[in-house]
């Protein structure tokens, strides 16, 4: 409908209404453009001037009760007479998914500049999160960060913890090699120790063993 001031326009004149462009269901996405188009379809006689649209979401069972009012545009637009226009009112939702009363409402004037209102469209949409698809490239491009980072913690856990401990046995293993004397067998077949890593000078004192006393005395007498 259309009123100034209690005065009701010609009804079958001015035909003003609103539709979801390929959204039969009124599905309301949150984070997107919501678009509604509204239409001004001027049958009389006369130009109409379209100055403002604005919109709310209300309660689903009580209208009457603003949930959050939308943007208010302004457009100043002409509507010649027997033409109809069909004029873009595009709104954001962020709400919990649930159902919601939406009311436009369209303010414009006639060729007298007398204001006038009328309501585009009333009534129920839903409102939905936007759908994520696990080959979005935003998504994929986050998880492949993620893991990088969560590679480079573990190795850095690994080295702390158990590094330390591998590089110390195997010095201790290398260090135990190294102070096992090489052995190896003669001709015979006997386990001869192998005397190469010996001091020269402990060699000879190993060779020449010490003389007892009772040795050198009867060497004496002998000669």
């Amino acid at each position: 409908f259309a009123q100034d001031a209690g005065k009701e326009t010609d009804a079958g004149a001015i035909d003003i209404y609103g539709e979801f462009p390929n959204n039969p269901f009124g599905i309301i996405v949150n984070g997107h453009k919501n678009k509604l188009n509204v239409y001004f379809d001027n049958q009389a006689d006369e130009t109409y001037t379209v100055n403002y649209i604005s919109g709310a979401l209300v309660k689903a069972d009580d209208f009457s009760t603003i949930v959050r009012n939308l943007s208010v545009y302004k457009y100043d637009l002409t509507i010649p007479a027997k033409q109809k226009v069909a004029i873009p009112y595009q709104f954001h939702s962020e709400f919990a998914p649930q159902d919601l009363g939406l009311t436009v409402i369209i303010d414009f004037s006639d060729s007298n500049k007398s204001p006038l209102r009328g309501i585009a469209y009333n009534g129920t949409v839903t409102v939905t999160d936007p759908e994520h698809s696990i080959f979005d490239v935003q998504l994929l491009f986050l998880y492949a960060v993620l893991a990088a980072i969560l590679a480079g913690v573990g190795y850095i856990i690994q080295q702390a913890f158990f590094g330390s401990a591998g590089k110390k046995s195997k010095k201790s293993k290398k260090t135990a090699e190294l102070a096992v004397p090489v052995k190896h067998r003669d001709e015979s077949g006997n386990l001869v120790l192998d005397e190469s890593w010996i001091p020269e000078q402990h060699l000879k004192k190993a060779s020449s063993p010490k003389q007892s006393p009772k040795t050198r005395k009867r060497s004496t007498r002998t000669k």
